[in-house]
Parts: structure tokens; C-alpha cells; sequence
């Protein structure tokens, strides 16, 4: 009897502790979970805005790559045709039989049937031929322009030329007095360009994020890339607050690239919602390039991460509570080992004497007498500590 009741208060005191202790640690989590989730939101804007701006950056880090294999520059694509023809065609050609009375036809019809690749693309260009003498044409792709004139500045006999809407490149090809002309279009440099424009207009990151790029021509903006958009850009277009927000993304991109935030219409969603967008300039092809984010995709990943959090902290408090329970569990069988060898266990034995000795006839009446009564003071004397221990 006396067991049983010892052991559902100590059952009682444990069940007390550790729900206490369990309640302190949920506090305690709780109030990190709502330390942590404050700024969540910042700070996944402050990642995004990282990922934006480095993905940009890593896309004109491959511009520049591919522009070194493909460039668009029409220096660099008519020099680089030209000296190809002289280093691996004329030069040789010409050190090798110049004394063959035939060499300068054969020179003739080998720059004539020569022809040079616009870069990423399938057009092919062909040289032209000035007598460097009188300045008139000697060959030219259009058979109706052989023997006209070609204005060719004698200190151009060696250079490049920037002439209404063509690129010229001139060579002066000495032992025949010829000035070798290579000519290229803002035509077929914008074809290299929009074969450039076509693979960006493809490229996504993260979420199905897209990138657009725009550049003045002939004094009016347009769009050059934009997988929904294509034509003339109105730079003074407003969004629902009376932003004019192409015109920011403008400064901000010529002022090295920065942020802005507007309201634009979204895809994915068809509705007018924020956007958080990064424009930068890059001028080898004096363009505008911008990628940007809906602040709706980035309220989307703030809450995957609180519902995260949210699994963890639940995870934790479980743990914790079980932690708790085998603590004190082990705590209470210890204890209760110490009361069965100190108090339960002995308080046994003397009942176990005293019985014995009331069984023994020969011992006399006086002695038990007094025996029992030293007894009954001793069993009092423990029922006091007992109740003792109930109060803790």
C-alpha cells in the first residue's frame, strides 16, 4: 500500500516536471522560429537580387566568348576576312611565282571567286577590286558597277571606313597597285547580332526567368530580344502607379546597372503584378540587357522556407519532448531504487521481526510489550518522513 502510493507521487511529480520543461523548450523554439521568419522575406530578396545581377553578369561573360568566336564588330569581321585572304591566298601565291607571267590573273580570279562568312550566318560576301591608280573598279559582285569609280582616300589605302550604311576595309595590294576592298552592310552585322539574339531569347534561370535586351536604332528603341515581346520599345511607358519605369531601367543600366521595381503584366499568371527587375549596358553592342522577378515568385519561395522551418521546428519540439520523458524516466527509477533500499526494504524487514516475535511463546510479556512499543514509535517516526516526501 505504502509503495504504491509513493510510487504514483513520484509518478505525479515527473508527469508535472516534464510538461513544464516541455512547455519552456516550445517557448523557447517558438520565439527563434519568429526571430528567424522576420526577415525571411529581405532576406530572400537579398538572394534573389544576388542571383539576378550574377546571372546577367555570367550572360555577358558568354557574350564576350561567343563574340570573340563570332564577332559582330565590323572592323574586327572585315579585317580578319581580309587578312585571311592576303596570309593564306595572295602572299603565298604571289612570293612563289611572282616571276609566272600568268601570276596576275590567277591572283585576279582567286580574289573574284573568293568569298567570306558573315559570322552565324549563311551569308557569303565577295571582295571588290580597285585600281589604286585612277580609282576605278576592276571587279565587283554587281557586273553594271565594273569600270565606275570608287572613291578611295589615298591615306585609307590601308584602313577602315565608315561610309552611310556599309563598312569598308581597304588593303593596298602594292605589286599590282590594287586596292583590295572588303565591304560589309549594318545589315548583315544586325543579321551576326540577331543569330546572337535568337540563342539569349532562349536562355532561362530559375523559375523559367527570361532575360530581354533592347538598343537604340536609328533614334528610336527597340526591342532586339523579348520572348513576349518584339518592335519599337515606348521608353516613356508608365506602369499602374505612373512609374516610367523602361525609362529607369534605362538610367539605371547606363549608370552601371542597378535595380528597379514596377508593376508589370506576368505571363505565367496573366495578371499585373510587381516585378523586381536588374539592367545593365553592354556596349560592344550598345545594348540595354535586363532579366527581373515577380515578387509573387518570391513570396512563393518565402513560404516554402517558413513551411520548412515550421517541419524542423515541429521536429524539434517532438524530439525534445521524448528527450525529456527518458530523462526524467531514468531520473524516477533511480529515485525509486534509492527509497526501496533506504525506506521500503528495511520498513519490510522489521514488520517481518516483529511478527516473528510475536509467534515466540517463551519470550515475556513485559519485554514484547516494551519491544512493540519501541516498534510502533519507529513506524511513526517513518510515516512522518513519508508524509514528508508526499508534500515535496
Amino acid at each position: 500500500m505504502l509503495k504504491t502510493k509513493l510510487t504514483g507521487k513520484l509518478l505525479g511529480i515527473i508527469f508535472i516536471f516534464n510538461i513544464l520543461l516541455s512547455f519552456i523548450s516550445i517557448y523557447n523554439i517558438k520565439q527563434f522560429q519568429n526571430y528567424i521568419t522576420q526577415d525571411i522575406k529581405s532576406l530572400t530578396i537579398k538572394r534573389i537580387k544576388f542571383e539576378t545581377k550574377d546571372n546577367v553578369n555570367l550572360l555577358i561573360q558568354n557574350l564576350e566568348k561567343i563574340q570573340k568566336i563570332y564577332p559582330t564588330d565590323p572592323y574586327v569581321i572585315t579585317k580578319n576576312a581580309t587578312d585571311k585572304l592576303f596570309l593564306s591566298y595572295i602572299l603565298p601565291l604571289y612570293d612563289k611565282y611572282k616571276n609566272d607571267k600568268d601570276i596576275k590573273k590567277i591572283i585576279f580570279e582567286i580574289i573574284k571567286t573568293y568569298k567570306y562568312e558573315i559570322p552565324l550566318t549563311e551569308r557569303k560576301k565577295s571582295f571588290i577590286i580597285v585600281n589604286a591608280k585612277n580609282n576605278t573598279i576592276l571587279y565587283h559582285p554587281k557586273k553594271e558597277l565594273i569600270g565606275k569609280y570608287f572613291y578611295i582616300p589615298k591615306e585609307q589605302y590601308g584602313g577602315f571606313i565608315h561610309r552611310k550604311n556599309k563598312y569598308l576595309f581597304f588593303k593596298h595590294f602594292r605589286p599590282f597597285n590594287w586596292i583590295i576592298v572588303c565591304e560589309i552592310s549594318k545589315k548583315d552585322i544586325f543579321s551576326t547580332e540577331k543569330s546572337i539574339y535568337d540563342i539569349i531569347k532562349k536562355i532561362r534561370w530559375g523559375k523559367n526567368h527570361y532575360f530581354f535586351g533592347y538598343k537604340k536604332i536609328n533614334n528610336e528603341y527597340i526591342f532586339v530580344f523579348h520572348p513576349y515581346l518584339t518592335g519599337k520599345l515606348n521608353i516613356k511607358e508608365k506602369d499602374i502607379t505612373g512609374k516610367f519605369f523602361k525609362e529607369e531601367l534605362l538610367k539605371k543600366a547606363l549608370n552601371g546597372g542597378g535595380f528597379v521595381t514596377y508593376y508589370f503584366k506576368n505571363p505565367a499568371t496573366g495578371k499585373i503584378e510587381k516585378k523586381l527587375t536588374y539592367a545593365t549596358y553592354y556596349p560592344p553592342l550598345n545594348l540595354i540587357i535586363a532579366t527581373g522577378t515577380y515578387l509573387s515568385d518570391i513570396n512563393h519561395i518565402t513560404e516554402n522556407i517558413k513551411k520548412e522551418i515550421n517541419e524542423n521546428i515541429i521536429t524539434n519540439i517532438i524530439q525534445t519532448l521524448l528527450i525529456n520523458l527518458l530523462i526524467l524516466i531514468i531520473s524516477f527509477a533511480i529515485f525509486y531504487m534509492l527509497i526501496k533500499k533506504f525506506l521500503i526494504t528495511p520498513l519490510k524487514n522489521l514488520e517481518k521481526a516483529i511478527t516473528s516475535l510475536k509467534e515466540t511463546k517463551n519470550i515475556q510479556t513485559d519485554l514484547y510489550s516494551e519491544f512493540s512499543k519501541f516498534v510502533q514509535e519507529a513506524k511513526n517516526k517513518l510515516k512522518t518522513v513519508i508524509k514528508l516526501l508526499k508534500g515535496i
